[in-house]
């Protein structure tokens, strides 16, 4: 492979990302954070029909996906620093969650959905780097 061509099994991304979520205990997006206590979290199913935590990389099609399958007023919650991305897939793991899909395309499938597990590691690898 050409060392200038991208691995297929590589993805990169770069933070912030949004998710969004189903209840903010009264707070809007700006003031939700990833840390508060019940506010759940919008799924997307891969190919294989897994749940998968949506996230995104952009704000703007964050709020055009959830308004295309039904959500009017979508709380979209900003995952600013590592720190918080970490406690995300913490949280996820905890709740029974797998993987999660980034930029999900269609209402109910992902292109492509990564394992929370491996989303870490690899974290955890650039961080004793």
């Amino acid at each position: 492979m050409n060392e200038l061509e991208p691995d297929p099994k590589v993805f990169v991304f770069n933070l912030p990302v949004w998710f969004i979520a189903k209840s903010s205990g009264g707070k809007d997006g700006e003031e939700v954070s990833v840390t508060d206590p019940d506010i759940g979290i919008l799924v997307a199913h891969n190919q294989r029909g897994e749940k998968c935590w949506a996230l995104f990389t952009d704000e703007d099609l964050a709020g055009r996906w959830a308004k295309a399958i039904g959500i009017l007023d979508p709380i979209l919650v900003k995952v600013r620093t590592e720190g918080d991305f970490w406690h995300l897939l913490v949280e996820a793991e905890f709740l029974g969650h797998t993987r999660i899909v980034f930029d999900p395309q269609k209402e109910s499938m992902a292109i492509e959905s990564h394992s929370i597990t491996e989303v870490r590691n690899s974290l955890r690898k650039n961080k004793q780097a």
